[in-house]
């Protein structure tokens, strides 16, 4: 995980974080052996925030109550998006920009076959590649409840020569990765309504994870299956939301969960998902999260139909879906019952 990385050498180089955070207006750096004390302004506390010298890197300020790590702290104190910090930080550390296309190995990979791949490959691109979409707001997705307000946040524009919505995917760390369209028009039963225009391994990213980290982190966070989920529940003013870009959590996505120090998840996956997939990503996610335990929960889809999404009613009817949540246990119970009537 490339942040995982880079809290890694940031915590092997203090001196780094200090010049970090001087960049970013704060005063008073002064180095303990666990932890680095600094202050907001020149005349603030100078012992009024510390930041834990340790893997999680975390954050307190006492004055103004902001707690998390180090990137989601910059982001609510500075105003700053998770894109601007990430890579600053990569400028101080000397880390060049990155770009995750698969590299060419010796003996045709073997080695590399024999062991399980964690490298996260995937060709990232300048922002200037979505110039090739218009800018503008979608009333398809308006009328599906995604304000205007997060169709700007989220950077949604529009392919007039393949008449779709345009979603950018990012990687976890802001670049563009990909883009996928939404047909805007009635689609027939053998066309689908998505497909990418420049296509990316959906499984190696979460929809909406660097838009909302500072809002994830430390947070109870909520996992759906498609993008529109995420920007429904930022239209509601919910931004602990991630998507999945599909019915099935990879192991990418799972670390990628638990790095943030979720204090929750709750799988919000679209009613009529087969449960065996469910209970899988269930299973998945507490089976690398037994050193940090975390409560793992699921959405019944209680009184909603077929293929339907627990943000699909408006926020009224999602603030209801959220109090309808089970446990594993649950789950494995209906499967089995399920089992034996067959």
């Amino acid at each position: 995980m490339i942040i995982e990385d880079v809290k890694k050498q940031l915590l092997d180089n203090p001196y780094a974080i200090c010049n970090i955070l001087e960049h970013f207006g704060f005063y008073h750096m002064k180095i303990y052996p666990n932890r680095i004390s600094f202050a907001n302004s020149e005349d603030g506390n100078k012992t009024g925030i510390s930041l834990k010298l340790d893997e999680s890197l975390v954050v307190k300020d006492f004055v103004r109550g902001h707690k998390g790590d180090i990137f989601s702290f910059l982001i609510k104190a500075r105003g700053l998006t998770f894109r601007e910090i990430f890579s600053y930080v990569k400028y101080e550390l000397g880390i060049e920009n990155i770009n995750y296309a698969p590299k060419v190995e010796p003996f045709g990979g073997l080695f590399s076959k024999c062991k399980k791949k964690t490298t996260l490959e995937y060709k990232t691109y300048p922002d200037d590649v979505l110039d090739r979409y218009e800018l503008g707001y979608s009333k398809k997705f308006f009328d599906d409840h995604i304000s205007f307000t997060t169709q700007d946040r989220f950077n949604i524009r529009y392919d007039f020569n393949n008449c779709s919505i345009v979603i950018p995917i990012r990687s976890p760390t802001g670049e563009i990765i990909g883009s996928k369209l939404r047909r805007n028009y009635q689609v027939s039963d053998t066309e689908s309504k998505y497909v990418y225009d420049i296509p990316c391994p959906a499984s190696q990213t979460l929809y909406g994870y660097s838009q909302n980290y500072a809002e994830l982190y430390g947070n109870d966070i909520l996992v759906g299956e498609a993008e529109k989920f995420v920007m429904q529940c930022d239209s509601y003013g919910y931004n602990n939301a991630v998507a999945l870009g599909s019915s099935s959590l990879s192991v990418t996505q799972c670390k990628l969960i638990l790095g943030l120090n979720p204090a929750s998840v709750t799988f919000m996956m679209d009613v009529g998902l087969d449960p065996e997939t469910l209970l899988r990503n269930m299973k998945l996610l507490k089976s690398y999260s037994s050193m940090l335990p975390v409560d793992v929960y699921y959405w019944t889809g209680e009184g909603f139909d077929d293929k339907e999404s627990p943000t699909d009613r408006g926020k009224e009817e999602f603030e209801k879906a959220l109090l309808n949540r089970s446990e594993i246990d649950v789950l494995c119970e209906q499967i089995n019952n399920s089992r034996d009537i067959r």
